[in-house]
């Protein structure tokens, strides 16, 4: 079974084609701390694309029955060591940039972000590139119940890593609950723009839409989703639920 039933992407590197975009798996949640499963999230999403058509888009007017698109599997994760699981996710995603123009990670805990970061950059010469990171969280801290490397911390990690090009990223959606100020301070001096859901509700989604896209400018750009940024109510199953989210239409828009 493969994701909206495309072909299956060659194993080796040497037999693969060059593709447009290639989807691929990180079953792995070791790094979350509440409601655990994660990990069976691209058996799931597999199995639910079975059903809707695939070659077009009309939401944003796509046609993809002219890309070259694959199923590339998913990514070896061991759940018994995070470091070890996110530099298997890592090297596994930055094979596939090697033959595809864009590549798609579905998770999988969030602090799997790091890893597609960490490959892009390479792709990108080693130069940082620009997030889009919708989530109800910041995921910036420096540790978190006294580790360094959870999905509380990888976006802290990536920024260490010099995978993030802050200057043009942006956190979209910020609305769940903190420790203090503190971290939102600090991202902002850092040079971070914060979005929070308030501001979302208020500017709507397309003119955030438009501030995000002239921050990045021309900018080789990562877009990083946490389906906690939805409320709840349309996604039961969240592994860190926090009340209030976007709705799914507005998402789309």
């Amino acid at each position: 079974m493969s994701f909206y039933r495309l072909p299956s992407y060659p194993t080796l590197p040497e037999d693969r084609p060059e593709a447009d975009c290639v989807f691929f798996g990180c079953p792995f949640d070791a790094s979350s701390t509440y409601r655990m499963g994660a990990r069976f999230g691209p058996a799931a999403v597999r199995r639910a694309s079975q059903m809707p058509s695939f070659n077009y888009a009309p939401w944003i007017g796509r046609d993809f029955s002219k890309m070259r698109i694959f199923d590339a599997g998913d990514a070896a994760a061991t759940p018994f060591d995070i470091m070890t699981a996110m530099n298997q996710v890592y090297l596994y995603a930055k094979r596939l940039w090697n033959s595809s123009k864009t590549v798609i990670g579905i998770g999988g805990d969030h602090a799997l972000t790091w890893c597609l970061l960490r490959a892009a950059r390479d792709f990108n010469n080693g130069q940082p590139v620009a997030l889009v990171h919708l989530d109800a969280h910041l995921d910036t801290g420096d540790e978190y119940h006294g580790n360094k490397l959870s999905h509380g911390t990888a976006l802290r990690r990536a920024m260490e890593d010099g995978c993030v090009d802050i200057a043009r990223s942006t956190h979209v959606g910020i609305h769940g609950s903190m420790g203090s100020a503190d971290l939102m301070e600090e991202d902002t001096g850092k040079g971070w723009l914060t979005i929070t859901l308030e501001d979302f509700v208020e500017k709507g989604p397309l003119e955030v839409a438009n501030i995000v896209k002239e921050r990045i400018g021309d900018a080789p750009t990562i877009i990083s989703f946490d389906v906690d940024v939805l409320e709840p109510g349309e996604c039961p199953g969240i592994g860190f639920p926090e009340p209030g989210g976007m709705r799914c239409r507005e998402l789309f828009s």
